[in-house]
């Protein structure tokens, strides 16, 4: 073979090489890639499914506990109801809305959390009523305080009660799904809107009010839901229910361990960033600190400037995933 030909040939075998690393080479980086994202999408549904079987188990917990606290309840029937007698010594206060006595502010926060510019107060409590909600009921009425209760779907005399006692006591009755179970509230936009509708008509039926106020289990950014919140939040728009989220946590939802300083700590921390504060609190049988701490809580609230009222049609939205943000 002639020395040019072989020098030709010797060059189209490089330049081949060469063309066939860079193939393998780009091949490589792309397996690579996708195997990268095909991981990034197996660990976010792990992650959601994880989220998921938590918020499950919290469901559960609850349910085992105000199981427990029922079996027990036969003892506490008689301190509800010398409780709901000495609720008629602050009838006046509960017609007027407005606190006659004096503030006793423990000697324990005197000073301990500052001052304030004006600001409104709202006390939101989900998942009632319970066996606690006369007490919550009682400790407002004594500072002739409102507040706003979301409740979910419970039957029976008792339960029926405590939804017209709430009403009738002047606080605003809100909804918070019939279930409150995760996996079927959110299973679609079609099982939602069942238990709206079978909610709002159970409490008007009950107490002759239609709630428009609705608080989404675990909120409105939750990363639970099988259907897009984008989808719920216009169904709720499209029916005229405005819906609230929180931005103080009072921490009650966590442990049962937890000591009343602890929830008033939590709802002090972060009660003055907000003009608008909306605080978080739960009413179920098991949350007992939470009427102890409330009872520490509205005096030193009360010291401060602010007003403390229930959610009505005038109040600053607060919401985290925004209602116009949904077409």
């Amino acid at each position: 073979m002639e020395p040019n030909k072989r020098e030709l040939k010797r060059r189209y075998d490089r330049r081949k090489r060469i063309n066939s690393l860079k193939v393998k080479i780009v091949a490589a980086f792309v397996i690579s890639l996708f195997i990268l994202i095909l991981l990034s999408i197996i660990l976010l549904v792990k992650m959601v499914g994880l989220r998921y079987n938590i918020n499950q188990l919290n469901n559960r917990i609850t349910e085992v506990e105000e199981y427990i606290q029922k079996e027990s309840g036969d003892a506490d029937d008689s301190e509800d109801d010398s409780e709901v007698t000495d609720s008629s010594e602050t009838e006046d206060a509960v017609i007027t809305g407005e606190f006659t006595g004096e503030v006793a502010l423990a000697d324990k926060y005197e000073g301990k959390y500052g001052v304030t510019e004006h600001q409104e107060i709202y006390l939101t409590f989900d998942d009632g009523p319970s066996d606690n909600t006369e007490k919550i009921l009682d400790v407002l009425d004594e500072y002739g305080v409102k507040a706003t209760f979301f409740v979910i779907g419970k039957e029976g005399e008792t339960a029926e009660e405590r939804y017209k006692m709430i009403v009738d006591r002047g606080h605003t009755l809100a909804m918070h799904s019939y279930t409150h179970k995760y996996s079927s509230l959110y299973a679609s936009l079609k099982a939602f809107k069942a238990e709206i509708v079978k909610e709002s008509n159970y409490l008007e039926e009950v107490t002759g009010y239609k709630p428009w106020l609705f608080r989404f289990p675990g909120g409105s950014s939750n990363q639970v839901s099988n259907v897009s919140m984008s989808r719920l939040i216009k169904y709720l728009n499209d029916q005229g229910i405005t819906y609230f989220d929180w931005n103080v946590d009072s921490g009650d939802a966590t442990s049962n361990s937890y000591t009343t300083d602890d929830m008033i700590d939590n709802v002090m921390k972060d009660i003055g960033k907000y003009h608008t504060a909306v605080v978080l609190f739960h009413d179920t049988n098991v949350k007992g600190t939470t009427v102890d701490g409330l009872r520490e809580l509205l005096p030193i609230l009360l010291t401060r400037d602010a007003e403390i009222k229930a959610i009505d049609e005038d109040t600053n939205l607060v919401q985290h995933v925004k209602y116009d943000s949904v077409d």
